[in-house]
């Protein structure tokens, strides 16, 4: 009689054996399982810890973070004197102006007069029948510049700069303007470190920007004159020739003699064909490309053609010419060769504290009172507005209360990951991290640094003058909000003195445990390795576990059957003989 077990594993594996057979395969490889049963428990404990490790990275950081943001020696620096600003019309229902501050503005106030505002220069046509139908014009002319860009020299240096050019060699890259019309001088200076430098200013005083170097970067900042003099392209239709003797040079500014340019930018041209209306004139104008400050809007107002300078102020006065044909006369925009002027250009005239100024904008002017962006509404000619600027610590208070959300949140972590707690039953609970010395030392160090005295230059040595105290359960908090407030809008300076002695020493401990060179991560990237080499050694013994069943299965299913066999032969044995 054939045995019913086979000794194959393939198919009927260990549950087709005796179950005398599966306990002794069972209990030889739950022997055999404690190495991995130690290994799995390892890799438990590790990659715990690993969790705890990877939070506290992000905690560290975080304080690290907040601490810069603390010391002034940092780029990362965002503790400033804070100020608002409200501006108030001395006319009720007015506007006047409106303003925003910087932390460099000085507090009090400020009386603002306006005489008149900046308009800009407008033309009109005259007006046509239609603003739809073909005008029968025919020709080519100009508008927002001249048929050709130039330049000239009005006050020279000529050992700093020996000529200027705006011709056809003088690039314009690919997305930059040309420079506007109007005049510009040639600051020059000798820098220290970097030597002969040159930028380039407006009438006002402005920076203009132009290509840094060779590169196709553009910046207002100074630039470096050529070695032995030579050209510079602006990229902006203007070349610069230095002389190429330096020890020549003259530093000069604006208002100190610097080379005096005036610059006339190129128009656009518009083609006119006959069967062109107002519109398409209108539309033409519109989508040209103009100089910085010489754009031309364009609109059409009772089938009038209404031609606006984009830039206000009296240096921007619109040019317009026909180079062919009659196209502008024809329309009336000129006459006898003069624009037909609706609205001259103007400069804003009004006063700070009666202080009598001009401005060729009536927005974005920052250079009226230092650290303030001044608007004038379109409502302040003739008006007059008090711009009051106060302390303001509420922006010094929101960076001092993100340091400390930051250090509460770490030293609190580490606390409770650090502990080991006693249970009801007698037994302790020990937190993941409770044999990390290292971890609870700088946690109770932090905590001791905020209660320290700090050698500094300002009148404050410790944190709890200025309202910052350790609270019973070690969480620091602003405990005096009117003594912090005081401190930060009267003496300014003291309390950065202070913070940076206190940040200072805070960041040497936490330094060392931020960041991808810290501890934390160094920590992390080890456990991640022996995570690793764990899952290769419990593979590895899983492997051999497997082989090792499947062999013991075979054994006992050949034993089995062979038992199986003597069996039945002792039973025919027994029935033949018996």
């Amino acid at each position: 009689m054939a045995s019913s077990v086979s000794s194959s594993t393939s198919k009927s594996g260990i549950e087709n054996l005796d179950s005398y057979y599966q306990n002794l395969i069972n209990y030889t490889l739950t022997q055999e399982k404690q190495p991995l049963t130690r290994l799995t428990e390892q890799k438990d404990t590790i990659t715990l810890k690993k969790a705890a490790y990877t939070d506290l990275k992000t905690k560290f950081d975080a304080l690290q973070t907040a601490i810069n943001k603390l010391r002034s020696s940092n780029t990362a620096y965002d503790l400033k004197p804070g100020r608002s600003v409200t501006v108030t019309p001395l006319t009720s229902g007015t506007t006047v102006a409106t303003a925003t501050v910087g932390s460099t503005v000085s507090a009090g106030t400020y009386k603002l007069s306006v005489t008149s505002l900046a308009t800009a220069h407008e033309v009109h046509s005259t007006r046509q029948t239609y603003s739809n139908q073909a005008l029968g014009l025919t020709g080519t002319f100009v508008i927002g510049g001249a048929a050709q860009r130039s330049v000239s020299i009005v006050d020279s240096l000529p050992d700093t700069v020996s000529s200027v050019d705006a011709g056809s060699s003088s690039i314009i890259l690919p997305g930059q303007k040309e420079l506007g019309t109007g005049s510009y001088y040639v600051e020059t200076r000798n820098d220290a470190t970097s030597g002969w430098q040159f930028r380039i200013v407006d009438s006002e005083g402005n920076a203009q920007s132009i290509q840094e170097g060779s590169s196709a970067e553009f910046t207002s900042a100074w630039q470096s004159i050529p070695t032995n003099g030579g050209n510079y392209d602006t990229g902006r239709g203007l070349t610069v020739t230095f002389g190429t003797n330096s020890s020549l040079y003259t530093a000069a500014n604006k208002a100190s003699g610097a080379v005096q340019l005036s610059y006339t930018a190129k128009g656009a041209s518009i083609s006119v064909t006959s069967g062109m209306s107002l519109v398409d004139i209108n539309s033409a104008i519109n989508a040209a490309t103009y100089g910085t400050g010489n754009e031309v809007v364009s609109s059409i107002i009772n089938n009038t053609l209404v031609l606006k300078n984009g830039a206000t102020g009296s240096a921007h006065v619109m040019q317009a010419s026909d180079t062919t044909g009659s196209v502008l006369s024809n329309l009336g925009v000129l006459s006898g060769g003069v624009l037909n002027t609706k609205v001259s250009p103007i400069n804003a005239s009004f006063s700070i504290n009666d202080m009598e100024m001009t401005r060729s904008s009536n927005t974005g002017l920052t250079d009226v009172i230092s650290g303030m962006t001044l608007d004038l509404a379109s409502d302040a000619e003739g008006k007059t507005a008090n711009i009051v600027v106060k302390s303001d610590a509420s922006t010094s208070t929101s960076t001092i209360n993100s340091f400390l959300t930051a250090f509460n949140d770490l030293t609190s972590y580490v606390r409770t990951k650090t502990s080991t707690k006693k249970n009801d039953d007698g037994t302790y609970t020990r937190g993941t991290l409770a044999g990390e010395y290292a971890i609870r030392s700088v946690g109770n160090e932090l905590i001791a640094l905020m209660n320290q005295d700090f050698t500094n230059t300002g009148i404050y040595s410790n944190l709890s003058e200025i309202g910052i105290t350790v609270n019973s359960d070690l969480s620091a908090t602003i405990s005096d909000s009117s003594a912090l407030t005081t401190a930060l809008k009267t003496h300014f300076s003291d309390v950065t003195a202070l913070l940076d002695a206190a940040m200072n020493s805070m960041a040497s401990k936490v330094d060392s445990f931020a960041g991808t060179e810290g501890y934390v991560n160094k920590t992390i990237t080890t456990q991640n390795s022996t995570i690793t080499n764990l899952n290769s050694r419990i593979k590895s013994i899983n492997e051999r576990l497997t082989r090792r069943e499947e062999s013991l299965v075979k054994y006992y299913a050949d034993y089995q059957a062979q038992m199986e066999t003597f069996m039945n032969q002792s039973k025919i044995n027994s029935a033949l003989y018996g």
